[in-house]
């Protein structure tokens, strides 16, 4: 009887566990319905280097299926190269199978700096499309507090506070029913815990790059969901990160330099509250011990042994920090590291890097160094 009753449980355990798993399967369909929101703030990336006109090209190269649409606000230069854009200015425009139309021009230049843009942009999305998932990109320069300037507003961008307030106005907050399955950064210096910790109620998995970025390979990612969109937002980043590297490259393989300074990653937000814990605590444990003999050297020293962007030197890889300092603050260092370990699902960084995929604000860093001079 004894036996039966064990038998009978471990049936049901695995009856349960694989509806579970049937259940995550269907989630991601071939039929289900994408809407991709790609926020371009031109600036004079645009103006001067064309590269927005060169990522819109990329995108027009890839045919879409019925059920994959590419909303664009388009906004944030002194001078648009594409010819679409050229004639339309700045506005919404859709993106569908092979055909890119404007869907909205504006009157007047929206500064893309503004929350009340995104606010609006996002409501657009929401109103006029239905979707099952959603994915949203932002493109333009990228820092340690915002994105997106607007060469049009005196490079005012949207800090991370404001992205989180635009979110919050569209979507409230719901850990629940996460609005987007990727929220992707094709700017430098967005692969942060502050900027993950300030998007994490909005969206499954935050795509960034840590130090410098190159930009994206906007063709492989419309590509690969054209071709699947049954897709999640893991093995859309994963594209993302794969296919960019490979492109830098090849761009520079002759020269290998500016590949040192490439890293992508891919966050999974749904981890930020055990990370966000974890983090507080080890911070928390370094403010406590400052006034210890030798402990703000030892600190110091471990956030200066960084091998992240050697053109920056206002934060540090927050993985390589932990280890550097496990021998003076073992316990919080370890928790730090595994939280780091569970939420940062996918990385791929150059030769010079030896990144774990987020890094943290740390003003105190006080030198730059040659790549040979990285531990």
């Amino acid at each position: 009887m004894v036996k039966q009753i064990i038998s009978s449980a471990m049936a049901l355990a695995v009856t349960f566990f694989l509806l579970i798993n049937s259940a995550a399967a269907e989630k991601f369909g071939k039929d289900d319905e994408w809407l991709i929101y790609w926020y371009i703030c031109g600036s004079n990336l645009e103006s001067g280097g064309h590269t927005a006109t060169r990522n819109i090209a990329e995108m027009q190269q890839v045919k879409l299926p019925k059920n994959v649409k590419i909303l664009i606000f388009a906004g944030g230069t002194t001078q648009w190269h594409h010819p679409t854009l050229k004639a339309g200015g700045d506005g919404i425009y859709l993106y569908s199978s092979n055909r890119l139309e404007q869907k909205e021009r504006l009157k007047a230049k929206a500064n893309m700096g503004n929350p009340d843009t995104l606010i609006n942009f996002l409501k657009y999305g929401e109103e006029n499309f239905s979707a099952d998932h959603r994915i949203i990109i932002f493109s333009n320069h990228g820092g340690l507090g915002g994105v997106c300037y607007d060469d049009n507003f005196k490079g005012d961008g949207l800090t991370y506070d404001e992205l989180k307030s635009a979110f919050s106005k569209v979507y409230k907050n719901s850990s629940e029913t996460l609005p987007f399955e990727l929220i992707g950064f094709d700017a430098c210096m967005t692969g942060s815990y502050e900027l993950a910790n300030s998007i994490s109620d909005f969206s499954h998995y935050m795509l960034g790059s840590e130090p410098n970025s190159n930009g994206l390979d906007f063709k492989a990612l419309f590509s690969a969901l054209a071709k699947d969109p049954s897709m999640d937002g893991y093995k859309i980043g994963k594209t993302i990160c794969d296919n960019s590297m490979a492109l830098y490259k090849s761009w520079f393989k002759n020269s290998d330099l500016r590949l040192y300074d490439n890293a992508l990653s891919v966050i999974d937000l749904t981890k930020m509250p055990q990370l966000r814990e974890a983090y507080e605590e080890y911070f928390d444990e370094a403010l406590q011990r400052t006034q210890e003999d030798g402990f703000g050297g030892a600190f110091a020293r471990a956030a200066e042994a960084r091998t992240a962007d050697r053109y920056s030197n206002l934060y540090t890889d927050l993985g390589l920090l932990a280890k550097n300092t496990k021998s003076i603050m073992p316990e919080t260092s370890n928790k730090l590291l595994k939280a780091i370990n569970k939420s940062v699902v996918y990385n791929k960084h150059g030769a010079y890097l030896r990144s774990k995929g987020i890094s943290t604000y740390y003003h105190y860093i006080s030198s730059e160094r040659k790549p040979e001079e990285a531990v």
